[in-house]
């Protein structure tokens, strides 16, 4: 069953930092990552982000590595079916960020 996909408003703006083309192969790797859950959650592109435990917030979050540097993380709700991307960046800004971006975007 394919999980309904949702892109924060930040992680929107964060996208702009790629080329167009390359947005699109984003948006098409999270669709596959939507539609064959919970197979997908096990490819190896697919890892939990560490550290997780100590945050407040609802489902699991993961990331995806999406090739030629660039990462995306999102969190899955089982109960809501939905996948939202949180955060999509460079390889550098995403390790950085992805704890404290979900913190900020998820938490309550």
């Amino acid at each position: 069953m394919a999980y309904q996909i949702e892109w924060l408003e930040e992680t929107e703006a964060e996208l702009k930092v790629f080329s167009k083309s390359f947005r699109m192969t984003i948006k098409r790797k999270v669709e596959k990552i939507a539609s064959g859950i919970p197979e997908t959650l096990k490819l190896s592109s697919i890892q939990l982000i560490r550290g997780q435990q100590g945050l407040a917030i609802q489902g699991r979050l993961y990331e995806l590595d999406i090739g030629s540097g660039a990462r995306a993380a999102f969190v899955i709700n089982v109960d809501k079916q939905t996948l939202t991307v949180y955060m999509v960046g460079t390889h550098d800004y995403a390790y950085e960020n992805y704890l404290k971006s979900a913190a900020k975007r998820l938490g309550p």
